[in-house]
């Protein structure tokens, strides 16, 4: 109970963010990108997104963004490209795995930074089309330039921001703490259209077909269409739902305050499964074939057959009651997640056996992201740590001169983070 009222409590402290009068800014800059739009009768590229599922892969491409997973449900290798241009949600993927199999992390220099007027950014920022796309506490959302740095637009809304921005096409969605969701145009940051939800939202969207879905504090998970914003459906929960909806072959999956993993069917709305994780939790469940995986508020941390609907195996081992406020990355090897203990773990995917530990010098709410052999993930000391995968060993560590609570957005040589000082910071590697 305790650690359930202490998840209300942050929440409510969340959302007393102060506000901004609404404001939108366009601009052209030399980052802008020229794509046409993917609701029209053209497709400037290739690249467009396109989320499908099929019941071969375990991925859910976002339309030409490669599959961040290389796995299906068999384990067959899936091909993945050694390049990757974009990290367009929350996670990187639909699937939530905060995993790049093919990325090489090298001795890490910094490429820029940039800095709120106010605000801090307590949400991961998003990487496409050569944008970085982050939300910030003060209701401003931004588009920088990923080589510069420089601002291409910003729009400002009256609510605040702690859900992380995402991109479809050449929109970017994203709810505020008044329960409003709005889609703007990506490349000028005009807005097209927006939706009222009965609570605030605190979940990134997620996209299928061509739907978007969020969840709300109102306990319900909207299904909205992606061109107009009309409502195609909802489902609802007993509790709030602020975990970004992960998707797999025609699956939504939501980890909610109500202290259950649901299963919900794309095509319906109507849910498939409910399995107790016993702990209420906003995190995105990570899945990977067969497996979902989330922790909880009360310091669980749980394996899920989401087939069988079934709980695998659990894993708890902590001195101290703490909490588990970051989604897991996962691949076939490991499962690797933060608590507020400030420790690292590293997981055996299929028994739950731990594999290795590693103490930050303060509490982990950054949620982690596997770049190859390589852990990353930010702390509440200011600092970006890269472990050795395998062995849990510091390789390095970056200091960023404020708290993180944020995880990394990752493309192929860089990689954005945001602090709660209200700076983006663009880190780059050789790659070699």
């Amino acid at each position: 109970m305790w650690a359930f009222l202490a998840f209300l409590a942050i929440g409510v402290v969340v959302l007393g963010c102060s506000r901004l009068g609404s404001e939108t800014v366009g601009k052209n800059a030399p980052d802008a990108v020229g794509y046409e739009s993917f609701f029209g009768k053209k497709v400037g590229s290739p690249s467009e997104l396109q989320p499908t599922p099929t019941a071969e892969s375990a991925t859910t491409s976002l339309a030409g963004m490669e599959p961040r997973d290389v796995r299906g449900p068999r384990g067959k290798e899936q091909p993945a490209a050694d390049t990757v241009h974009d990290w367009p949600v929350f996670r990187g993927n639909l699937q939530a795995t905060g995993w790049l199999p093919h990325v090489r992390v090298g001795p890490l220099r910094e490429r820029w930074r940039f800095a709120l007027e106010k605000g801090r950014f307590e949400s991961s920022p998003v990487i496409a089309r050569g944008l970085v796309f982050a939300a910030s506490s003060d209701g401003e959302l931004v588009a920088v330039g990923l080589e510069s740095g420089t601002l291409v637009w910003r729009a400002r809304v009256e609510g605040a921001f702690t859900a992380s921005p995402s991109v479809f096409g050449t929109r970017v969605f994203i709810g505020d703490d008044t329960g409003t969701f709005y889609c703007w145009d990506a490349q000028k940051g005009e807005l097209i259209w927006k939706f009222s939800a009965e609570g605030p939202i605190d979940s990134p969207a997620s996209f299928w077909q061509n739907s978007v879905l969020f969840g709300s504090e109102d306990g319900n998970l909207y299904c909205l269409d992606a061109e107009r914003g009309q409502l195609r459906w909802k489902y609802t929960s007993d509790d709030q739902i602020r975990c970004f909806p992960t998707i797999c072959e025609g699956k939504t999956f939501l980890a909610g305050c109500d202290g259950h993993l649901h299963v919900v069917d794309l095509a319906t709305g109507e849910v498939d499964h409910r399995v107790p994780l016993e702990g209420p939790t906003g995190n995105a469940a990570a899945v990977l074939g067969e497996m979902a995986y989330v922790g909880t508020e009360n310091g669980r941390f749980v394996g899920i057959n989401w087939k069988t609907a079934k709980v695998v195996w659990i894993f708890q081992e902590f001195s101290a009651p703490t909490s588990i406020r970051t989604s897991a990355a996962v691949t076939p090897e490991i499962v690797v997640f933060g608590a507020r203990d400030g420790k690292m773990r590293a997981l055996r995917p299929t028994t739950g056996e731990l594999v290795w530990t590693f103490s930050a010098r303060r509490k982990i709410d950054s949620s982690p992201v596997v770049l190859g052999e390589r852990v990353v993930f930010g702390s509440d000391d200011g600092r970006l740590y890269i472990l050795d995968a395998n062995s849990g060993n510091l390789v390095s560590e970056y200091e960023l001169g404020a708290a993180v609570v944020s995880g990394p957005a990752v493309i192929s040589n860089a990689m954005v983070v945001g602090t709660m000082q209200g700076e983006l910071i663009c880190l780059e590697w050789s790659g070699d």
